[in-house]
This record gives structure tokens, sequence and C-alpha cells, in this order.
């Protein structure tokens, strides 16, 4: 979700549907924002309802009002630079996103054909200018793993100027940049030139200077500039590193093994898989399984952490895919745009902006309303976020039992009843801890902010 780290990739740089418009002779069509971004949040929002992601927005028409926002500010910055649209990136983002179907991010770790796809879909730009290599360019927009476009011509892309989208290993790139299906921008020979290079084996040349530049369990020896092994169990760890599934021991640093289930972890705060070291006990015991309260952020294989504080079942990878594009244009601003704050966002979608005083530990991975998993003190509603997914918890409004956990993205009960306040003072300004009564900012009508207003 690292709800714990799932491998999400969200580069849906085009989508299958047609904005249909003629092309010029410098390639491409005008861009019509409201078109490319409908088209966009279909085949999104087409994925995430077709798999089991368990929200209030699982219908595609909810899901598509929620993300075009998002979508449509992104591509009107194109338009705004000038750009044009490529629509024959869209049929390869469909191929992949087809591919992918619904399954979880464990099931799809390794798997080469989708890699190869995801980098096709993410090489082929839906926004392109004409600027060439050398250019000065601009960067349209990015949208969690998804980037829209640049200035720069089909085949470049941008890194402060226009160069070439390395597409082989061994193809010249610059750091950080693109580099075809396992292999990363290194310069192995030191020699200041980066290209596209898998890591290096045991025995191979490398750069200490470069990340990722050996292979698994294995360092770049400064001394000898080539691959060696990392120290395993009982063996020296002078740059307190070892291999997976060991540790190095603070006070003789000496790699040391894992602890098993049962056994102690107090010198070593890690377990073998399956398992986790309980600081209450230093004792390994068993990773919690599906229900069960996570109070590491961590559970047993097939489960992540849900935000009740309590492991779920992994979910789908296309369930990510909305959220990383925009569920909501506005979130992380200060302004409450839930329904009960301004209502330019579904509900459960601003849920950092929407915290009021009503819950000060609201957002803390512990559900706080009546019959939760943490402390009980929220009034029903004001912990919704940390409370999805659980039942019971006293956030119905006596309608006589409590809601499904799909009702909402982030409520087990429906908007009307999560509201808290008066609606002649809605939340941010309802139990902010400042009074917008009359006698305070004069915001709400006398007797309406009852909780800062004593």
């Amino acid at each position: 979700m690292q709800l714990r780290h799932l491998w999400i990739p969200l580069a849906l740089t085009g989508m299958y549907f047609g904005a249909c418009a003629a092309k010029d002779e410098n390639g491409g069509a005008a861009i019509n924002h409201d078109t490319i971004s409908a088209d966009v949040a279909t085949v999104v929002c087409d994925a995430y309802s077709t798999c089991d992601c368990k929200s209030g927005l699982q219908d595609p028409d909810d899901c598509n009002d929620a993300v075009t926002p998002a979508l449509a500010n992104a591509i009107s910055e194109g338009e705004l630079l000038g750009l044009r649209y490529y629509s024959e990136c869209l049929g390869k983002a469909r191929k992949y996103v087809d591919a992918l179907g619904c399954d979880k991010a464990n099931e799809v770790q390794g798997n080469d054909e989708l890699a190869q796809l995801l980098y096709d879909t993410r090489a082929c730009k839906l926004l392109a200018g004409d600027g060439g290599a050398g250019d000065v360019c601009t960067t349209a927009a990015s949208l969690g793993f998804l980037t829209v476009g640049d200035s720069c011509a089909p085949g470049l892309v941008c890194a402060d100027t226009c160069v070439k989208l390395p597409t082989d290993i061994g193809d010249l790139c610059a750091v950080g940049q693109l580099c075809p299906p396992s292999s990363t921008c290194l310069d192995p020979d030191a020699d200041g030139v980066f290209t596209c290079e898998t890591p290096a084996k045991k025995g191979n040349g490398c750069n200490p200077h470069d990340m990722e530049a050996c292979g698994a369990d294995l360092v770049c020896d400064p001394m000898a500039l080539e691959c060696a092994e990392l120290p395993g169990a009982g063996q020296p760890c002078p740059s307190n590193v070892c291999k997976q599934g060991n540790a190095c021991n603070p006070t003789t640093l000496v790699c040391d093994a894992y602890p098993s289930l049962g056994q102690p972890c107090d010198v070593v705060p890690f377990c073998n898989e399956g398992a986790y070291c309980d600081f209450n006990t230093a004792t390994c015991i068993a990773l919690p399984g599906k229900d069960e309260p996570c109070p590491t952020g961590e559970c047993a294989a097939g489960f992540v952490c849900g935000p009740a504080g309590a492991c779920i079942d992994t979910p789908a990878v296309a369930c990510a895919l909305p959220e990383a594009v925009g569920f909501c244009l506005y979130r992380f601003d200060g302004i409450c745009d839930e329904p009960k704050g301004t209502g330019l966002c579904k509900q459960g979608t601003d849920p950092e902006d929407c915290v009021t005083m009503l819950c000060p530990t609201e957002l803390n991975g512990l559900c706080d309303e009546p019959g939760g998993n943490g402390s009980g003190t929220c009034p029903p509603g004001s912990d919704e976020f940390d409370c999805m997914g659980m039942t019971g918890t006293g956030t119905d409004t006596g309608s006589g039992g409590s809601e499904s956990s799909e009702s909402s993205l982030t409520d087990p009960t429906d908007a009307s009843s999560s509201e808290g306040g008066n609606p002649d003072c809605p939340p941010p300004l309802y139990g902010d801890g400042d009074c917008d009564e009359p006698e305070g900012s004069n915001l709400c009508p006398d007797g309406t902010d009852p909780l800062d207003c004593p």
C-alpha cells in the first residue's frame, strides 16, 4: 500500500480511449484536457472497480468523478505549455492494465512481462513537445508514478535538458532516469559516464559511489573496486552490514542470524520471516493474521496492515491506481474538502485535512471511537480513517446496526452519519479549538460551536 510498502507501478502515461483529433505535420494532436482526463480516469477506474477494493468509490462513476479533477489539472498544464497529445501511447497503457488484472503486490513481484509492459508504458509519453536534444525543457506534471509528459519531442525525456530515452542495456542515461527493466543508471567504470547497467555479480568491477552497484548480498569493495560477498552468520561485520537474514551485533561486531519464532530478540531486534520482535517480551512471536491488530505495521504473508490498525487481505495493485492519480485534488492543503467541509471531494478522500478537535488522536492507526481498538474517547464518526473496515465501533447513528465497511473509502458509516457538529457550523470550524460563535470569530451562529465556546 510500504500500508506496507506495496509495489504499485502507476506510470499510466496514457490510456486506450482516443480523444480523436487530426494530427498536424509536427505529429500529435491538439490537447482537449476534458476528453483526455476522462479517458485516463475511465481506464484507471475500470480496473479499480473490477477488483475487490472495498471502498465507497467502487462504483466507476464515483471513482471517475473523484480522479478527473486531478487529471484535468495535470493535463491542462501540458496544454498551457503548448504540448501535443500522442494517442498511440494509450494502447500500451491499456495492455499493461489488462495484464495486471487484479493481481496483488506479492503476486506481481519479479514478473518480467509486467515489468516490460510497465517500462513500455512509461517510455511512451502521453503529452510531448518538440524540444530537441540539449534544449532546455519543462515537465508538465506528475501524479504519483504517473508522468504526464514534457516539452521534449517523443523519444526524448526532460532531465533539465532534453536527452535521449535509454531503451537498451548500455545506453547513456542521466542519474535517476528511467532505464529498461532490471537495469539502473550507473557509472560502473568510475569514468563519469553513466549508462543503464544491471547490478554487477561477485568479482566483477564496480563503483562504490553507485547505488545498487552490486547484486543481492554483495557490496562494492572500495579498495578492490569489485563486488564482494557481505559477511554471514559468525563473520565479522566492521561496516555494520550483513547478508540478508543476519544483523550485525553491536557489541561483538559479528553477524548474528535473525532469531526464530520463540527465541529472544533483545540483542538483534529482528526475527526470521513470519515473526517479529515483541519488545514487551523481547521474544520473536508470529506475525498477526487477518483481522488481528498490527501494532508494528507488519502482517503475515498475504496480508497488510490496514488503516484501522488490523491486518487485511493484501489488495490488488489496481486498487491503488486511482489514489495515486489523485482521489482529491485539494488533499493536504489544510482545508477539509469532504462533504462535511467544502464538499469538493468525495467522502473519505481528504482525511488529513478533515481532522478536527473532536478526536485529537485521529490518524494514529487505532480506532478511538467507542468499541474500537483504541482509547474509545472519540465520539462516533470522528475517527473515520482509523476505523475504516471495523464494525460495531459505535459509528452508526441508531439506525439499527453498524454500517458496512464498504460504504466509504475511509469510514464504516455513510457520509451523513459521520459529519459531526452542527450543519450551521460544519467542520473544520466545529471542534477545531477556536470559538467560532459571535463571541469568537463570528463564523457560526450562537450555540452551534459548543465544544469551542464553553
